[in-house]
């Protein structure tokens, strides 16, 4: 039979108040630092937030021999991933310093824009939709993967049929196909969240809700999907009779630019029937300063020709220029860049 010592004293699980009060202590003397004092080194606050739990765990019946051991273990078990986390930072500060990082950003941001990434979900849904392994197996099986699929074809399908089959403008399109969707999926909630208590679906319905209304701030970053730009150009001088610009235009100076002003000429490829209100948007160092509406028609294979020309120009208009192509509600379908010297 063991003889067991009954004065040691065992150590005990702490409750929930007790293994926060170190935590939150920790919080305060953290946040206080920063946001009173103004320093922004943790070492001092985590230093007395080591201590407090020390204490508590003294207060529990550790001996510091066993909160040493605790301290080494967590050491050791963390001294991996920190090794990790050092070589990354040594790797990301040398190619911060030799450019490789500016140069990913730079080009990276040049390829990528956000329209792409409805085109991009557009051509996955495709891919996933006939191969079976990936559909059957893997989408069909999860409820949640499988209702945003659908969900987001539908919304996609109406947002390219709607202007070509009602000649809605994109902007109502948009309205419908992202309402329509939201309403669709309203169903499918009770298959996500079966035996639950009911309290959770009018706030999942507030999310879906939320979401819809993100994507709707977000609408200048959905590509019309009706409407194409197939030119445009700047030029001195348009020639009415044939509707084409005379040369093209992408540097010049500021007496040039004040005395002969500017057309601003595109061609924009839209259904038959279609009647849509788009705007040359002139930005100058990223500040709108005009927009100026046309209106356009449907049908021609090489697009509805249209320009504007500005001749009230700001007196410093130095400077780098943007004009863009946007519908009316905010959706972009091309642009073109352009210099102005002094």
């Amino acid at each position: 039979m063991t003889d067991i010592d009954m004065n040691d004293k065992q150590p005990v699980t702490p409750s929930l108040l007790l293994a926060l009060i170190p935590v939150v202590l920790t919080l305060i003397i953290l946040g206080t630092q920063i946001f009173y004092f103004g320093v922004f080194e943790p070492h001092i606050p985590l230093t007395l937030g080591l201590a407090l739990t020390s204490l508590v765990g003294m207060y529990l019946g550790l001996t510091w021999v066993d909160i040493r051991e605790g301290i080494f273990h967590v050491v050791h078990v963390a001294l991996p991933s920190v090794s990790v986390l050092i070589t990354v930072g040594m790797i990301i500060g040398v190619w911060i310093a030799s450019g490789t990082v500016p140069t990913i950003i730079y080009y990276g941001l040049k390829a990528l824009s956000p329209e792409i990434f409805l085109a991009a979900g557009m051509i996955i849904c495709a891919v996933v939709s006939v191969i079976d392994p990936l559909y059957y197996k893997k989408l069909a099986r999860n409820r949640t993967l499988f209702t945003v699929f659908h969900n987001f074809a539908l919304f996609v399908v109406l947002l390219v049929t709607l202007p070509i089959l009602l000649n809605l403008t994109t902007s109502q399109s948009l309205a419908i196909a992202l309402v329509t969707s939201v309403l669709i999926t309203l169903p499918s909630l009770n298959n996500l969240m079966p035996n639950v208590r009911w309290w959770r679906f009018p706030i999942l319905v507030l999310m879906l809700c939320a979401v819809s209304a993100s994507v709707w701030q977000l609408r200048s970053y959905v590509p019309p999907a009706a409407l194409r730009l197939t030119d445009i150009t700047l030029a001195h001088k348009v020639d009415l009779e044939h509707k084409k610009p005379i040369g093209s235009i992408n540097k010049l100076d500021l007496y040039t630019l004040h005395h002969e002003g500017l057309y601003s000429w595109t061609a924009v490829k839209a259904p038959r029937g279609l009647n849509e209100k788009i705007f040359h948007v002139w930005i100058h160092n990223k500040k709108e300063v005009d927009r100026i509406t046309l209106n356009i028609n449907g049908g021609r294979k090489q697009g509805y020709r249209a320009w504007t020309h500005k001749v009230n120009f700001p007196k410093n208009s130095q400077g780098k220029w943007q004009i863009k192509v946007v519908t009316e509600s905010g959706q972009l379908i091309g642009l073109t860049k352009f210099v102005v010297t002094s």
